[in-house]
């Protein structure tokens, strides 16, 4: 089995068609399998939750004193 990545940006409305296409597709055709992989932003964000980079705040007002600090 040949596995291929492609990129789609997923606020462009052709992207949006395209993939679900894609998705009804696999879904139709069992020879198709889709993986959604979070991209790079998603991933850094994931790693600083792991690694307990993150905060909480009670409310709005304590998030943006915290941002301040």
């Amino acid at each position: 089995m040949a596995t291929y990545t492609i990129s789609i940006d997923e606020n462009s409305e052709k992207a949006k068609t395209f993939l679900k296409f894609l998705e009804d597709y696999a879904r139709d055709h069992g020879f198709v399998e889709i993986e959604k992989v979070p991209n790079r932003t998603t991933l850094e964000a994931m790693l600083e939750i792991e690694q307990g980079k993150t905060f909480k705040a009670k409310d709005v007002d304590d998030l943006f004193n915290q941002l301040e600090e």
